[in-house]
């Protein structure tokens, strides 16, 4: 769990990741992981992952930097007020 907000830096990466160069969601995930205050309110089933910011500005800070970018695109399933996500990814994204 990161206790420290997001920094501008972090949030320009997230919103900077490009797919196509990496051909997988695994670095970026494992980054917002690493900066996700309360790390269990990210959660796992198989390939659909759930993010839930708790009301907390740096996680609704890191959400509102993947709007808009690949994964946001890509993956994107649902969105629920009070500051839930879901998200679907295939296998082969995850390597």
């Amino acid at each position: 769990m990161s206790k420290e907000y997001p920094t501008e830096a972090d949030l320009e990466y997230i919103k900077n990741y490009k797919f196509a160069e990496h051909k997988s969601f695994k670095l970026l995930l494992n980054f917002i992981e690493d900066l996700w205050h309360w790390s269990d309110f990210i959660s796992w089933d198989k390939y659909n992952m759930e993010m839930h910011t708790g009301g907390w500005s740096g996680n609704e800070d890191i959400i509102e930097a993947l709007q808009g970018t690949d994964f946001w695109l890509l993956c994107w399933q649902e969105s629920r007020r009070g500051g839930h996500y879901k998200f679907s990814l295939k296998e082969e994204w995850l390597k």
